[in-house]
């Protein structure tokens, strides 16, 4: 899908860039959580991820 800004009525092309880890991706969205979704940031990557054992099995939330 192509991304565009505005500006003076004009639509102008963003470039791609590529990510090589998701980690990455998980480091700028736990950064940016606020201006992209409203939302405030609890735990993750960046302080450690939470970790929830049920019925003896562990699950990590990424980003809480």
């Amino acid at each position: 899908m192509s991304l565009f800004k505005l500006r003076n009525k004009s639509l102008l092309p963003i470039k791609e860039s590529s990510f090589d880890l998701e980690k990455n991706i998980q480091e700028i969205i736990e950064n940016n959580l606020q201006s992209i979704f409203g939302l405030k940031f609890v735990a993750g990557s960046l302080n450690n991820e939470l970790s929830v054992r049920a019925n003896e099995q562990d699950f990590y939330i990424d980003t809480l």
